[in-house]
């Protein structure tokens, strides 16, 4: 893939040179948006190019809708990552926001269409009140995940198996979103290579070359490790055990000092997904059920709070380890990505646009995926915080054939024209040197990106179990069992909820 990348880096530059894009509310692109880059790509060649993979290419038939404008809602507000690689008004020299430029040109051109966004910071009120009032005036919205769940269950959506000219079989759509969050037989939302939205929330561990260095840890090794399947848990707590120091010298631990481990809260999420364990699995009809809770899952959530809790071992942005000081206070809102960035902690779990954000370190970094439970796992499982977009239609549109056809050809060939773009670019900036720094991390992010799971009981909460893991690691007293002995009848009720909404949806 990053062959691949790096060639087509010179196609989109070449291929761009007309306005692409209107929005409503001004300029929006990414310009300053993280990740942005203005840099160009690599000189190593691939073997063929991404777009030039026919699996890539949709099939769609030839079509002018005749100047027909397709409108896209959107929300500009800056933690919403993906708004970038929506629609942009001209060529700015960055592979990303070109890389939408030029997809976008191309599908105008193409369908004789006009592609536009309208920015919205509520984009969930958007579309209830407008599929409420019968009064839709847009085409599709990209609603935050957890707004699309509610969104599905409450029929304001429409489902996209209904839709003519989406083919969600073809590779340029995510094959798991599809299956995952198809139920009972319907599917309200789709995710792929149109946006790069759920890959920069996607989980890894990124390792301080300083602090490795300083402490005799081979990074090399590190690398062999995960390549051959074995970086785990395990694996995780004897390297990092050792690397406590008490750096301000006062005899006691504090968020001044240098740790194994840094982390926010999420990193019980990414840990539990990596071990392959599911709190929310499939029946045999297909639809959601809780987990049982067994010995293996038990075990899993033990390991956790082992590492979690360990006061020379881990420092979270909770204080979960009973680290003494305020450390919110001393290192801001992110005080965690601060000491790697100084330097005092070797290993820190991150999302990828917070990589991305590294772009400034002066120190050399690498990255890695999430440690495995156990050696026995067959793949990494790799999480992608909640908070990614889905591509969704208004209900309304069910039955008008016409609108659908359009809605249906400009998403397919939006999706098939960022496969042969924007994904290049993607993987062009993440993977550029003063990002990763270093030809192992490009081989560990590709890892990554390939490996990534949609977790439900992160997305809906059912029973409250999430959030209750959440509230027991805040008290450092984690227990999966009486947990779930409290929360299993609603959770089994809030699922029963979720499958008869779908199942009665129009």
């Amino acid at each position: 893939m990053k062959k691949f990348a790096f060639l087509l880096t010179f196609l989109i530059v070449a291929m761009a040179f007309l306005p692409a894009c209107d929005s409503k509310s001004g300029p929006n692109g990414g310009g300053d948006e993280p990740g942005a880059n203005d840099g160009g790509g690599q000189d190593e060649p691939g073997d063929a190019a991404l777009g030039e993979d026919l699996s890539g290419t949709d099939e769609l038939p030839e079509n002018d809708f005749g100047g027909r404008e397709f409108v896209i809602v959107v929300d500009p507000t800056t933690s919403f990552r993906h708004f970038y690689d929506v629609c942009v008004e001209e060529m700015a020299g960055e592979l990303i926001h070109d890389a939408v430029y030029t997809r976008n040109l191309e599908v105008e051109e193409r369908f004789g269409a006009k592609i536009t966004d309208r920015q919205i910071n509520n984009v969930y009120e958007t579309i209830r009140k407008s599929v409420t009032a019968g009064t839709v005036d847009f085409s599709v919205a990209w609603a935050m995940v957890t707004d699309y769940t509610r969104l599905s269950q409450n029929n304001m959506l429409l489902d996209l198996q209904a839709v003519p000219e989406l083919n969600l079989e073809k590779k340029y759509w995510d094959q798991n979103v599809v299956h995952d969050f198809t139920i009972s037989g319907k599917l309200y939302g789709a995710m792929g290579d149109i946006s790069t939205s759920v890959s920069v929330f996607t989980h890894l561990f990124g390792v301080n070359k300083v602090v490795a260095q300083n402490n005799g840890v081979d990074i090399s090794d590190i690398y062999r490790t995960v390549r051959e399947g074995k970086w785990t848990y395990d694996k995780l707590v004897s390297i990092s055990k050792d690397i406590y120091r008490d750096l301000d010298g006062d005899g006691t631990r504090s968020a001044s000092d240098q740790y194994g481990l840094g982390a926010t809260i999420a990193v019980v999420d990414a840990m539990f997904s990596a071990s392959g364990e599911k709190l929310v699995t499939r029946n045999e009809n297909g639809d959601f059920a809780l987990s049982p809770v067994t010995e293996k899952l038990e075990s899993v959530f033990t390991a956790l709070s082992d590492i979690l809790s360990d006061p020379t071992l881990t420092l979270g942005s909770w204080n979960m380890g009973k680290v003494t000081g305020e450390v919110h206070g001393q290192l801001g809102w992110y005080p965690i990505e601060h000491k790697f960035l100084e330097n005092t902690v070797l290993f820190v779990d991150i999302d990828v646009g917070i990589m991305m954000d590294f772009r400034a370190m002066e120190s050399d970094f690498g990255v890695i995926p999430v440690p495995k439970y156990s050696e026995s796992q067959a793949n990494y499982s790799v999480y992608a915080y909640p908070f990614y977009p889905m591509l969704t239609i208004p209900s309304s549109y069910a039955g008008d054939a016409e609108s659908l056809e359009f809605i249906g050809t400009l998403m397919e060939a939006l999706a098939s024209a960022s496969y042969k773009h924007l994904t290049p670019a993607f993987y062009d900036t993440a993977f550029a040197t003063k990002y990763t720094r270093d030809e192992d991390s490009i081989e560990m992010l590709d890892i990554v990106l390939r490996s990534r799971i949609y977790d439900w009981m992160t997305i809906f909460d059912f029973g409250n179990i999430y959030s209750g893991i959440h509230d027991q690691l805040n008290k450092d007293s984690l227990n999966i069992v009486s947990l779930f002995e409290k929360s299993e009848a609603k959770a089994q009720a809030d699922i029963q909820k979720l499958v008869d909404s779908y199942a009665e949806n129009d």
